[in-house]
């Protein structure tokens, strides 16, 4: 495995992580290294292997002698005990799978041996990896033992979940994060691997810069993900693209403009089950388009030049996706799949939380609606005037009502029911006037809140800012005004009931 292969023997040859390198080089040559490391970040990004060249570097003998280890701060990657480490037959260095070996007894036991000392080397390295694992009867029956350590033992524990470890067990120990390693690192290290894979005659596929920065994109900043992905280009007989295919951009901007744009339910759930029966994981699938929606996001938020890293063709594209869904409708559809991300491990058939997440989106008026409701009203907005105001509304104006109704019931249906039994005169000079018949709407709708809802979604539809004035009016009961559209037809007792509850948010008031 490449991953395995092409491991960091020493520091110095180790990618990425300057400062985790400098400060442990530091430590190690003046000698006051710590007793106790805690090492978290995400998956692949080198937290074990860190921990490794750390035993390595403590357990150095230099070749002849150990009197260079205090120049270098480095292990010389060559050395029986170095060369022991790397073939993972040294003794003195003892890896934890915390997930499998979690309970208080087995930190018993580990507390009995560690007073043993060392077999070959100067110290015995502990690493446990995904310490977060630990129960809490656990942790308690080890933090004695990293508080107060015999001095030939050094703790490194491991862990993707940094917040599931006590504060305790942390302050115990010397804390480094490992972020994701960026794209030059990783194009940095395939390019070393195929250079070296040619030189001992490898039949190496020929591949461009460009597709590397794919495979690294498609790791996320994981030098063992990456590395992965590479040995199954060269060695799987597979091509870049067929091994990114969860990755497709033409494919997620198509899904994208379906659900956002077009509001084709039944192609967009064809296309989420096409992904599935191509044998892609749609957890690692959902994880790629959240990436690709974020990238649309920060371009539709002016910050696409200085915070996405793409080429000009996809760049070109994001900013086509961009152009055509409105910011705050992409966010609903970041934070709606993100649920369905989360819901994907315990579901009993995997596509169906993105299904429903499909689904919730193009229905919901909330998430998608509002823009193309808009592109409707400001058709018809200009056809209101003053000359129809006391008359029966024209078709047109009973479609804008209809949209601007729709447009609020997702802020708020009390709203919506209040709207409806008000009037509602034309636009006049972006000013939109809402006639209220009793005092009582006239003050609900004229509380900070619900102005704010009304301009805002009034804004959603016209186009551009208007101005909400509520007033009140006086109710007639005129042929002429019981027959205007706007005013909703008398409803079976039970849906008056209904409707007034709403009005009122389930409070009678005092009249």
């Amino acid at each position: 495995m490449f991953y395995t292969k092409y491991r960091p023997k020493t520091f110095t040859e180790s990618i990425g992580a300057k400062t985790q390198v400098k400060a442990i080089q530091t430590s190690i040559k003046s000698g006051n290294f710590g007793h106790a490391y805690f090492f978290y970040g995400p998956r692949g990004v080198g937290k074990t292997t860190f921990a490794r060249l750390l035993a390595s570097a403590l357990n150095c003998v230099g070749g002849a002698s150990g009197s260079s280890l205090a120049l270098r701060g480095d292990s010389c990657g060559k050395c029986p005990n170095c060369r022991a480490i790397l073939e993972g037959r040294f003794l003195d260095l003892i890896e934890i799978d915390a997930a499998s070996n979690r309970g208080i007894d087995d930190i018993r036991d580990l507390k009995d041996k560690v007073k043993l000392a060392p077999t070959r080397g100067k110290y015995k390295i502990y690493i446990i990896d995904e310490v977060h694992m630990l129960t809490k009867e656990a942790f308690n029956a080890l933090l004695k033992t990293l508080e107060e350590p015999p001095r030939h033992v050094v703790f490194v524990l491991c862990t993707t979940e940094f917040k599931k470890v006590p504060e305790t067990i942390k302050s115990r120990c010397q804390v480094f994060e490992f972020k994701r390693a960026s794209v030059l690192d990783i194009v940095l290290k395939l390019e070393y691997i195929l250079k070296i894979e040619q030189e001992d005659g490898a039949l190496v596929p020929k591949l461009s810069k460009e597709d590397l920065k794919k495979i690294a994109r498609a790791s996320k900043g994981g030098f063992r993900d990456a590395e992965t992905m590479l040995e199954q280009v060269v060695y799987g007989g597979v091509s870049v693209q067929e091994i990114l295919s969860s990755g497709n951009d033409a494919e997620m901007a198509k899904l994208l403009n379906m659900i956002a744009v077009k509001n084709d339910l039944e192609g967009a759930l064809i296309a989420v089950n096409k992904v599935y029966g191509g044998g892609l994981d749609m957890e690692d699938w959902l994880d790629n388009f959240l990436e690709f929606l974020r990238l649309v996001l920060l371009v539709s938020a002016g910050v696409g030049e200085s915070l996405v890293a793409e080429t000009p063709e996809k760049y070109a594209l994001l900013e086509d996706l961009a152009a055509k869904i409105e910011i705050a409708n992409l966010s609903s559809i970041i934070k709606r799949f993100s649920e369905a991300g989360g819901e994907i491990k315990y579901a009993a058939i995997p596509t169906l939380p993105i299904e429903l997440a499909v689904v919730d989106i193009v229905e919901s008026g909330s998430m998608t609606e509002n823009k193309s409701l808009g592109e409707t009203a400001r058709k018809v907005v200009p056809r209101i005037s003053e000359k129809n105001h006391n008359t029966q509304l024209q078709s047109s104006e009973g479609e804008f009502l209809e949209t601007l109704y729709r447009a609020v019931r997702p802020r708020n249906h009390s709203i919506e029911a209040l709207l409806r039994s008000c009037k509602i005169r034309p636009l006049n000079d972006k000013v939109l006037t809402i006639e209220a018949l009793y005092s009582f709407h006239k003050e609900r709708l004229s509380t900070t809140s619900s102005l704010k809802i009304l301009e805002d979604v009034v804004k959603s539809v016209t186009g551009y800012p208007v101005k909400v004035a509520i007033v009140l009016g006086k109710k007639s009961d005129s042929k002429e005004d019981l027959t205007d559209k706007n005013v909703v037809a008398k409803e079976p007792a039970g849906e008056d009931l209904k409707e007034a509850w709403e009005v009122f948010d389930g409070e009678i008031p005092l009249l």
